[in-house]
């Protein structure tokens, strides 16, 4: 009696005049100390087996349960409560995985079994195992069910400067397959989007949280700056997670970075071509020489947990973009960070400075530029992109003109200086890009250092 009065302190337990009242959900959880001393019956150990019957798509849809007694399986069971009766003599309790395998399914009978109501009863029986319970579920095994905490959105800026908006709702499928199929959504009352062996599962508040995104699809390239500015202005809060940023790219880019919103410097073009261009991608076994304190990796810590949730490939810390793809290897070098800080080991030791002197320079990660959003006057000239663009031209007064009508335009003659000078350069460069206003004669431009090089 004083193990329940003190229960009744911390549990939902009712005390009446001639005992105490505990709910079966609370039972299940007791430890086995507690077992002991209430004198409980022992914990059933043994497998159960789920029959299927119909398909998930149908409404004659049902699961009968099985258990393994006497070396055999048996329907001849009955439950009261959190207690298993096999017979008078015979009785066992149940653990929380197994109590919620056998409500999940009194539950079933109650629903209307459309193919939510199925298709929840089978992720629910997929939960409990992976939580313990011995319970075979057939050819539902393989079957990849999901009932995503939220819904997020990635972005991506298409050619013309729109926006295209993604939900992200947890699902392992790649972005592309996603594309595909979320025609399924279309219709109001779908609760289920399925993406080959994988199946995501929406409520009411999550379905609302699709279609939202859904109907505001398309940000019109004027509204762009807005958005990423105040989203709730195109988005309800109430349903699509913003808390947690979004996920961003430029279409035919390969990574998704992970960006906040509201953090636009007023041109809305952060996230698209310009920043992404001026920061090297690093892979995550980097991340330890940039670490300092534990302020430093709770930071990063608290920045992960919002980029995965939006599905982020990459995300921002101390200006640099880390690879965060695999989450095995980031969890390791996480854990690798919390060892060195605690033996007092942290950023960048003199070690680390001389190993990095030998290393190659880190290859930047590709980005799209989207041309037309981001031609825009500069006020001042850049003194670096102008230095870059000297080191490579060749020689104006080498070049030999006497088989052409005329020479080039001043504005034409650094671009054919230019792109002779990647050519020829020592220093070998991946390519380059040649981009000017409609109607300047840009074939030309190529044209005539072609010719020049090939004499």
């Amino acid at each position: 009696m004083e193990t329940l009065e003190y229960l009744s302190l911390i549990q939902n337990i009712e005390k009446i005049p001639d005992g105490f009242i505990v709910p079966s959900n609370i039972v299940v959880q007791l430890d086995s100390i507690t077992h002991k001393i209430l004198d409980l019956p022992t914990l059933w150990s043994n497998s159960i087996h789920a029959e299927i019957k119909g398909t998930t798509g149908k409404s004659n849809f049902i699961i009968y349960l099985k258990i393994q007694a006497n070396n055999s399986l048996t329907s001849a069971f009955e439950l009261k409560g959190p207690i298993l009766l096999l017979s008078s003599s015979q009785k066992y309790l149940l653990t929380s995985e197994q109590y919620k395998i056998f409500g999940a399914i009194e539950k079933h009978k109650l629903s209307k079994k459309s193919e939510y109501d199925n298709l929840k009863l089978v992720f629910l029986l997929q939960e409990a195992k992976k939580s313990g319970a011995n319970i075979d579920l057939a050819h539902f095994e393989k079957l990849d069910i999901k009932t995503p905490d939220s819904i997020s959105i990635k972005v991506e800026q298409l050619n013309d400067g729109n926006l295209i908006l993604t939900p992200y709702m947890g699902q392992d499928a790649s972005h592309e397959k996603i594309q595909r199929v979320l025609g399924q959504l279309q219709a109001e009352q779908k609760k289920a989007l399925r993406v080959g062996n994988e199946i995501i599962l929406f409520d009411y508040k999550k379905l609302k949280a699709i279609h939202e995104i859904l109907k505001n699809r398309i940000v019109p390239k004027d509204k762009v700056k807005e958005f990423l500015k105040s989203p709730t202005s195109f988005i309800d809060a109430s349903f699509v997670d913003l808390d947690n940023g979004f996920s961003v790219r430029v279409h035919g880019a390969t990574a998704f970075k992970h960006a906040y919103f509201g953090e636009t410097d007023g041109s809305a073009t952060d996230w698209f071509g310009k920043k992404e261009s001026a920061n090297p991608f690093f892979p995550i076994t980097k991340l330890p020489s940039y670490i300092n304190t534990t302020v430093d990796l709770i930071h990063f810590k608290n920045l992960l947990t919002d980029a995965v949730k939006v599905n982020a490939e990459t995300l921002e810390f101390v200006n640099k973009y880390f690879d965060i793809t695999n989450q095995p290897l980031v969890s390791d070098i996480l854990k690798e960070i919390e060892g060195n800080l605690k033996n007092g080991k942290g950023g960048v030791n003199d070690e680390d400075k001389e190993k990095t002197k030998n290393e190659p320079e880190l290859e930047k990660e590709k980005a799209v530029v989207n041309i037309e959003l981001n031609d825009e006057d500069v006020d001042s000239a850049s003194p670096a992109l102008e230095a870059s663009i000297e080191k490579v031209l060749y020689p104006f007064e080498e070049l030999n003109w006497s088989n052409y009508s005329r020479k080039p335009f001043p504005h034409q003659r650094t671009g054919i200086q230019w792109i002779l000078g990647l050519v020829l350069a020592k220093e070998k460069f991946e390519g380059g890009l040649l981009a000017d206003d409609m109607g300047l004669e840009k074939p030309s431009w190529l044209y005539l250092p072609l010719t020049s090089y090939i004499k």
